[in-house]
């Protein structure tokens, strides 16, 4: 059973895009600072199992994103990054989760987008959808 879920656990960092060099193993007393990388990573924290998803502000620096799926077997992160794509208009593959996959501190990177850019695009109010039900 545990090698089951290791195969598992690989199959969901490829399909996630987790980058492996960038994982827990960097934690310590040279480990940066999540606020210090915020040039070059989006930096997200998630609120797993919400009503609706949404993003909800800022936090500590970070954009305070919602989703509604559950912290296990990589379902918020999946659902984080399908989120971002959709609500920043790229490509599901041009996010990857570099550091955070078990924690609600994410950091995304961003293929043709710049950090700012996509802070603006995610911080600024939505209109609501004409077509969705009242």
């Amino acid at each position: 059973m545990c090698l089951e879920g290791m195969d598992r656990s690989r199959r969901q960092r490829t399909a996630l895009q987790i980058d492996p060099s960038t994982a827990a193993a960097r934690e310590g007393p040279g480990a940066e600072d999540p606020m210090e990388t915020k040039g070059r990573h989006l930096v997200i924290r998630l609120q797993p199992r919400s009503r609706r998803e949404a993003v909800l502000g800022e936090r500590e620096g970070a954009v305070l994103i919602a989703v509604q799926a559950p912290p296990v077997d990589g379902a918020a992160n999946a659902a984080l990054l399908r989120f971002l794509a959709t609500r920043l208009r790229l490509p599901l593959k041009a996010l990857t989760l570099v550091r955070g996959a078990s924690g609600r501190l994410k950091w995304i990177g961003l293929d043709g987008l710049t950090v700012m850019e996509a802070r603006e695009q995610l911080l600024e109010p939505q209109e609501p959808d004409p077509s969705a039900p009242a």
